[in-house]
């Protein structure tokens, strides 16, 4: 494969190779949606419909161990221009000024992203996260020219995690059904508080992850404690990014959650996650398996757990339990601000 350039790293340089498209498709002022892909053949055409239907015209995909099918169908999708390397995606580049450790998919996310939109509008999101604009806005570019004549240059966004009726539920479903038909249900907010003076926000609740989480701990405590290390204190999850950003205008996007300013708009789109989807087990098992993601992978030992302990338990039952009908939904569950 030809490269197309190479990136800084603290192991050296690392060749970025040109899977399809040119170099040529990432110029235009348009939003570009970036997106790191490892090998999940169920979100990549749903992810790509979704975001058609908000206008995108080019998708870059850094592609992380796809299979030879999924890779197939990349290549031949005419809006997509795709890029991999030999490095694995969970490789340790260093730490973070806070103990963190810095790996190479946060260098893709925070530093290849500035490499390729200089000067740009662009949407960095993981494939299982689908982004809902306020209701008054019908494109990523309509919303991004509306922030232009604020001079914003990026917005936070909760990470919603919609959720079916059951964990169960999700394995009798075939992987044409959308992601949206077949988890309905998201838990209301607010997750979060970010005011203008600080870089991360200060956290209210983490969603149906932290109760799901909080009853594998209740019911299961020793099984919890090997999974999480005897005397750590778990953190529920960061439920917030900083997934659209101008780049080249003085502010940098750090590990994803966080920016090198504090997004004046902390709420101005959504992202909705689908953490749970028909036939996650297999991704549960796989993130298992290559222990490359926080912690050793450690919250999916957790979705594992509580998947073999209460599969048939009803998420809906909380008074949190809300039912998504539209963007407006989230701005009712104080998730989106309608700007």
């Amino acid at each position: 494969m030809p490269y197309a350039f190479t990136v800084t790293t603290p192991r050296g340089q690392v060749p970025i190779e040109l899977l399809c498209g040119t170099l040529k498709s990432l110029k235009g002022e348009d939003c570009k949606v970036f997106s790191v892909v490892g090998n999940e053949p169920y979100f990549v055409p749903h992810f790509l419909k979704h975001y058609r239907k908000l206008g995108a015209s080019r998708f870059i995909f850094y592609l992380d161990r796809p299979s030879e099918d999924l890779y197939q169908y990349v290549i031949n999708q005419p809006d997509v221009t795709a890029f991999t390397s030999k490095m694995s995606f969970g490789t340790v580049m260093g730490k973070y000024s806070n103990g963190a450790l810095f790996r190479w998919h946060h260098l893709l996310n925070d530093m290849l992203t500035e490499k390729l939109f200089s000067k740009k509008w662009a949407l960095s999101v993981d494939v299982d996260e689908f982004a809902v604009l306020p209701s008054r806005f019908s494109t990523l570019d309509h919303y991004c020219h509306y922030l232009d004549g604020l001079d914003v240059v990026h917005v936070g966004a909760p990470m919603i995690e919609f959720y079916s009726e059951t964990l169960a539920q999700l394995d009798h479903l075939d992987s044409s059904v959308d992601p949206f038909s077949a988890c309905q249900y998201f838990d209301c907010g607010p997750y979060y508080e970010w005011s203008p003076d600080q870089q991360s926000p200060k956290p209210i609740y983490a969603g149906i992850r932290q109760r799901l989480f909080e009853k594998v701990q209740s019911q299961y405590p020793e099984h919890f404690e090997q999974i999480v290390s005897a005397g750590y204190r778990y953190q529920p999850p960061k439920m917030w990014k900083v997934p659209l950003l101008k780049h080249g205008q003085g502010v940098k996007r750090i590990m994803k959650h966080e920016a090198t300013r504090p997004p004046s708009i902390p709420q101005g789109l959504a992202l909705v996650h689908f953490k749970f989807f028909p036939g996650f087990i297999h991704k549960v098992v796989d993130a298992i398996q290559q222990s490359q993601y926080y912690r050793n992978s450690m919250e999916y030992k957790l979705i594992h757990l509580a998947l073999q302990k209460f599969p048939d338990y009803c998420l809906t039952g909380d008074r949190r339990t809300c039912v998504y009908e539209g963007p407006d939904t989230l701005v009712e569950a104080r998730l989106l601000i309608n700007n």
